[in-house]
C-alpha cells in the first residue's frame, strides 16, 4: 500500500523547474557565448566554389563546360584526373580515375582557364584509384599513384 506522502509532490516539482531554469540558462549562456564568436575562416567578398574535375561528370555536362563556367569563382581545385572506357560488355561506360597526367584532364587547359580566378587558389590532388583485391593493395596503389601525380602536377603549379 501507497502511503501518501504530501510534500513529494511539492519537491519532485521544485526540483523539476530547477532543472528547467538551469536548462534554460544554459542555453541562454551557451547562445551568448556562440553568437560573439567571430567566423574561424576568413570572409570572401564574393561567391566562391570548390571546383572538382570530376564531380560533374553525374550531370549531363563537360567537365571543360564546367570548368569554364565556374573558373572566375574558383576558390580551390580538386585536381581528380579520370578516364571514362566502354565497358567490356559494350553496354556502358567505366568511369576511374588515374594517376594525374594519365587520364582525360587537359591540365594545361584548366589551369590556364583558371586564370580567370581572381583567386589565388589552391590546388588539391585527389587520387580515385579502383578498389584492389585488399585495402592494403590499394593504399599501395594510392601511393604509387601519388608519387607519379606531384612530379606530373609540378610541371605546372610552382612552389
Amino acid at each position: 500500500m501507497d502511503i501518501p506522502r504530501p510534500h513529494a509532490a511539492r519537491r519532485r516539482r521544485t526540483r523539476q523547474l530547477a532543472l528547467a531554469g538551469g536548462a534554460a540558462l544554459f542555453v541562454l549562456g551557451t547562445t551568448l557565448g556562440v553568437s560573439r564568436l567571430k567566423p574561424a575562416a576568413p570572409s570572401v567578398a564574393r561567391s566562391a566554389v570548390v571546383l572538382d574535375t570530376v564531380n560533374s561528370l553525374a550531370v549531363p555536362e563537360g567537365w571543360k563546360d564546367v570548368a569554364r563556367t565556374l573558373a572566375p569563382h574558383t576558390l580551390c581545385l580538386h585536381y581528380k584526373d579520370f578516364a571514362i572506357k566502354r565497358a567490356w560488355h559494350m553496354m556502358g561506360f567505366i568511369c576511374e580515375g588515374t594517376p594525374s597526367g594519365q587520364g582525360q584532364v587537359d591540365t594545361r587547359w584548366l589551369l590556364d582557364t583558371l586564370k580567370a580566378s581572381p583567386y589565388d587558389f589552391n590546388v588539391i590532388i585527389e587520387l580515385w584509384p579502383p578498389e584492389q583485391a585488399s585495402l592494403e593493395d590499394t593504399i599501395r596503389l594510392e601511393q604509387q599513384w601519388a608519387e607519379k601525380s606531384v612530379p606530373y602536377l609540378r610541371q605546372y603549379i610552382s612552389q
